[in-house]
């Protein structure tokens, strides 16, 4: 959703909570499932305010608070709210049985609200996301308290995900969203087997060991890259062929297993981004480790040069899942949770960002 909100009376957004769930699927790329999301909120100095990034954590008794509260001091929004997405609301919903404060999650999420850590002007509960799905407010001081505030922003029904502001761009692609978080990361993870991960472990390190042998590894990587992608994009070379060419994927792992290698190649991948695509998924899903977070950073560069920057932040959630100190992907999911994406885009395009980073 990127068109610009009034804000209602006592400081409310015009876009009430039936509206801002029905948002979730297009604004995440899936239906979540027992799922914390927040929303952050941009103000205009007219008042108005815009819709600024969007957190999804699973709801689990090791609750990632922390994590939460640094992606939003990242993003620095004027406020926030948030949205509980469980199917243990149906049957609770109306009789409110107290399940919900035994929960680990929610005690921290109150927790971090309270201390300012994550803060939310509301946060409602909700069994799913999908049109006439009931929702109610389970806190919010600016929200609850109010008698004049509409019923709505207390309970109500999930307004039409389809017709969402946030599902226009999707209408215009001729796309949905996927069903499942599973589905939607599905193009990065592959079949995810313990033998499909064994052997993207076995090749990470066959790689590592002919890097650390040689002294200097792919002197030409920046040619080598540009003849690589110009053949790729001439013969219109798809991910699933690549995942067969050894070779070609034992390339692009050296080049990521450097950062001097990757800050060499990723300047070719910018000018050629629908064929660095398709080979830097493939390589995303034949790679493990620090070549892998590199390559989905890599990635996640070549969304960004294709407008594609939810699938951008796709990626980056998925390398710092799995490497958290990983120094670009951190640099990057910085500038997407500001907004700043485009101006990291730029300054990695300058040079500047590789020089912050190390």
């Amino acid at each position: 959703m990127h068109e610009n909100r009034s804000s209602g009376e006592n400081g409310l957004l015009a876009a009430t909570p039936d509206e801002l769930i029905a948002n979730l699927p297009g604004l995440l790329g899936f239906y979540p499932e027992e799922s914390f999301v927040v929303q952050g909120y941009y103000s205009k100095p007219d008042g108005s305010v815009y819709i600024g990034p969007t957190v999804r954590v699973d709801l689990s008794d090791d609750f990632p608070s922390g994590e939460i509260a640094r992606y939003l001091a990242n993003a620095q929004c004027a406020f926030h709210v948030g949205f509980i997405v469980s199917d243990r609301a149906v049957g609770n919903d109306h009789e409110y049985s107290g399940w919900i404060e035994k929960q680990a999650w929610f005690q921290a999420i109150q927790q971090a609200d309270a201390a300012g850590k994550v803060p939310l002007m509301g946060c409602w509960l909700v069994d799913e996301t999908r049109e006439g799905a009931r929702y109610r407010l389970l806190f919010g001081v600016e929200v609850l308290y109010d008698e004049i505030t509409p019923t709505i922003w207390r309970t109500g029904t999930v307004g039409s995900v389809v017709a969402s502001p946030a599902m226009h761009p999707w209408s215009l692609r001729n796309e949905l969203p996927s069903l499942t978080r599973q589905e939607a990361f599905a193009y990065l993870l592959g079949d995810d087997t313990d033998s499909d991960e064994e052997q993207r472990t076995a090749r990470t390190r066959e790689i590592q060991r002919r890097v650390n042998r040689s002294s200097s590894v792919d002197a030409n990587a920046s040619s080598d890259a540009t003849a690589l992608l110009n053949g790729l994009a001439r013969n219109d070379v798809t991910t699933e062929e690549l995942l067969s060419e050894e070779e070609i994927i034992d390339s692009v792992g050296i080049w990521m297993s450097r950062t001097v290698l990757r800050d060499e190649v990723i300047g070719v991948m910018l000018d050629a981004p629908e064929a660095a695509k398709n080979l830097l998924i493939a390589a995303v899903r034949s790679l493990s480790g620090e070549l892998r977070a590199n390559a989905l950073a890599t990635l996640a560069l070549v969304f960004l040069e294709l407008g594609q920057v939810l699938s951008a932040s796709q990626a980056l959630t998925v390398a710092l899942h799995e490497q958290p100190s990983h120094n670009l992907s951190q640099l990057l999911f910085a500038a997407v949770s500001s907004g700043m994406h485009y101006a990291a885009l730029d300054a990695v395009k300058c040079g500047l960002l590789d020089e912050n980073e190390r």
